[in-house]
């Protein structure tokens, strides 16, 4: 059964919805990570404490201060951190699985709106051509389409990347670029969505 325009593109707005609704999954996943790591290593203020610890030691020994200094100052393994931990990482490669269905059926259904539209594969200099009603409607959402694209390889580079020991440096770097979708524009965006009333 062939769809309408207007269904087609209720149907991609539905879809991209989803796929911010699952990317603000990933981002705070990504969050709890590097705020679950960075407590585990103790970053800020190591040195210090475990100064102060080797101080204390030499004045007062103990088991749990030679632990301490023996875990080079880092904090006690905390299971409530692990399980964050643990609970971050499914979370991620969940995101990962939907952010692709997601893009495989963006892309379906923009395949479906070219056709519809009367979209052309393009020109000799690979310009798309405008040939029928509603074909501004299909140009933007091929350019949403190839965004998200992008964006989805950035995600599974990154993503394949991040272990619990990596640096917390890069998982920062992450955090930024997942948060900031560098692909995909905000106008782009809140112009596909009023082109198809979506609130």
């Amino acid at each position: 059964m062939a769809h309408s325009a207007d269904q087609i593109y209720t149907e991609l707005a539905e879809t991209l919805l989803d796929w911010q609704a699952a990317h603000a999954l990933g981002t705070e996943a990504v969050g709890t990570l590097q705020d679950g790591l960075s407590e585990l290593t103790g970053a800020d203020g190591r040195e210090a404490d475990l100064a102060a610890a080797v101080s204390l030691a030499d004045k007062a020994p103990s088991p749990g201060l030679a632990a301490f200094i023996a875990r080079g100052g880092a904090p006690r393994a905390d299971a409530g951190i692990a399980a964050r931990l643990s609970k971050a990482m499914a979370t991620l490669a969940d995101v990962r699985v939907r952010l692709r269905l997601l893009l495989e059926r963006f892309l379906a259904a923009v395949g479906e709106l070219e056709q519809v539209a009367g979209l052309s594969g393009g020109n000799e200099h690979g310009e798309r051509e405008l040939n029928g009603a509603g074909a501004d409607r299909a140009l933007l959402a091929a350019a949403l389409a190839d965004g998200l694209e992008h964006e989805m390889l950035l995600m599974e580079k990154g993503l394949g990347a991040v272990t619990l020991d990596m640096p917390l440096a890069e998982l920062a770097a992450l955090q930024f670029f997942w948060a900031q979708q560098p692909f995909l524009d905000d106008a782009a965006v809140a112009e596909f969505y009023v082109a198809g009333k979506v609130p």
